[in-house]
């Protein structure tokens, strides 16, 4: 192998070319162009969107006199600011434009001939923006929490860029990705159990388990859970009668299952459609991508593995 400089036409005698070479008439070779990699996906947390709510705050004009928040991700957003500002809140969308939220007596003096502060979670394609923009007010201005770089030209003021893809822990469940969602059910749908139960209350909390996120918008794919297989019907009785919908419940269906929950759990991910799994045992999580070669979230630490 030789590397030979395109300038002069000196040619250098090389086994394995270690960058950069240089030529006697000057000319350096850095090496074949290295193509930058493509962002890591990024789990947002809600400790996180509050956060880019006080740094959006610092960025608004000292103007503003009411803020409107996009229904629904952008009323959080909307209500903190309103809050910090002492102005009044509005809700907006496509379908009923600005609404009045109501206040108390302490905003009855308020000013109203300042800007109007339109805010959203977050501003991706731009799609959302243009659907509200026949009913934004003349005066008003958009601002949005994350902002993918491809739409920063359209948002004046944001708190951080934030290229796709990405996760929202607000909104996961309820989004574009339900559709596509393998998850577990304990650590993620409820909360895990309390430890030392006995099989009664154990049982029992199998019925009465608190609901940490339901999802609504979409059949999920898989659900796959570490539960023995003798508490199936209290899982499925549970997840009907919140009303969550599934195609596969795979539960242990063997001792070895049952003490290899992750192996269980990624060969039912790998064999669906679904491209992301939500998994709350950060242990569970890596080596559920490992194997099944497939995006996995854990929320417990934030992580996504690919």
């Amino acid at each position: 192998m030789s590397w030979t400089c395109l300038q002069c036409g000196f040619t250098l005698p090389v086994d394995a070319p270690r960058y950069p070479v240089h030529c006697k008439c000057g000319l350096v070779d850095r090496g074949p162009e290295i193509p930058p990699e493509p962002p890591r996906p990024r789990w947002v947390t809600l400790v996180e969107r509050l956060r880019a709510v006080e740094l959006l705050c610092q960025k608004l004009p000292r103007d503003i006199t009411r803020v409107i928040g996009v229904a629904r991700s952008g009323l959080f957003a909307a209500g903190v600011l309103a809050e910090r500002l002492h102005v009044p809140l509005w809700s907006i969308s496509p379908a009923t434009g600005p609404l009045d939220l109501g206040h108390g007596a302490r905003l009855q003096s308020v000013a109203t001939d300042g800007v109007t502060l339109v805010v959203d979670d977050t501003a991706a394609s731009g799609y959302s923006l243009s659907q509200l923009e026949p009913v934004l007010p003349a005066d008003s201005v958009f601002a949005c929490l994350y902002c993918a770089p491809q739409c920063r030209q359209r948002v004046r003021l944001f708190a951080e860029l934030l290229p796709l893809p990405h996760y929202l822990e607000w909104n996961l469940f309820n989004s574009v990705h339900t559709a596509t969602l393998a998850t577990d059910i304990d650590g993620v749908l409820c909360p895990d159990p309390p430890e030392g139960l006995s099989e009664c209350q154990y049982e029992r909390w199998l019925q009465n388990a608190p609901l940490w996120q339901r999802p609504l918008r979409d059949t999920l794919p898989v659900i796959a859970t570490g539960r023995r297989r003798r508490y199936r019907k209290h899982t499925e009785q549970w997840l009907a009668e919140r009303g969550i919908r599934y195609q596969l419940l795979v539960v242990p269906e063997s001792e070895i299952d049952w003490l290899h929950p992750a192996e269980m759990k990624a060969d039912a991910y790998a064999a669906s459609s679904a491209t992301v799994f939500v998994e709350s045992d950060p242990q569970q999580a890596r080596a559920i991508a490992n194997r099944s070669k497939k995006r996995v979230i854990c929320p417990a630490t934030k992580e996504v593995f690919n």
